[in-house]
C-alpha cells in the first residue's frame, strides 16, 4: 500500500511571499524520536536502501553527528545535523542523494551540554 508524505516549504522577506509543497509517494515510512545522551557514537536501528530512499527528513535541537554503518567514515556516511535547522533531502530535489550506501544501522555523537532530541523521518519505495 503506498505511503504518501508531504514537505512544505516558505520563504519571507522578498516583495512576494513563496510557499511550496512537495508530495512524495513510498512503500514504506518510518519514524523514529530519539534521545541522544551526550557522548559518542550512540547506535540506533535506523535501517533503509539508499536506493530506495525517496525522503529523509532529520531535525534535533542539539547539533549532532550521523555516522552511518560504523564509528567511522569507511563505514557509510557522515553528516552533521545542525541544532533547530533541518537535514531534508528528497528524490527530485536537484541534489545528490546524501547517503552512498545502503544504512544497515546509525551511530550518533551528541558533543553539546544536554541531550539532543532527534526527530527522523524516512520514505522508502
Amino acid at each position: 500500500m503506498a505511503v504518501s508524505h508531504t514537505l512544505s516549504t516558505g520563504h519571507t522577506g522578498g516583495t512576494v511571499p513563496i510557499s511550496d509543497t512537495v508530495t512524495l509517494t513510498g512503500e514504506l515510512a518510518t519514524e523514529g524520536n530519539i534521545s541522544v545522551a551526550i557522548g559518542t557514537d550512540q547506535q540506533e536501528g535506523i535501517a533503509f536502501n539508499h536506493t530506495n530512499l525517496r525522503l529523509i527528513y532529520i531535525k534535533s535541537d542539539v547539533t549532532v553527528t550521523l555516522e552511518t554503518n560504523a564509528t567511522d567514515a569507511t563505514g557509510g556516511n557522515t553528516i552533521t545535523i545542525t541544532a533547530g535547522k533541518p537535514f531534508v533531502w528528497y528524490q527530485g530535489c536537484g541534489l545528490t542523494n546524501p547517503f552512498t550506501s545502503a544504512v544497515s544501522t546509525t551511530y550518533w555523537t551528541n558533543a553539546g551540554a544536554s541531550a539532543a532530541s532527534v526527530y527522523i523521518r524516512t520514505l522508502v519505495a
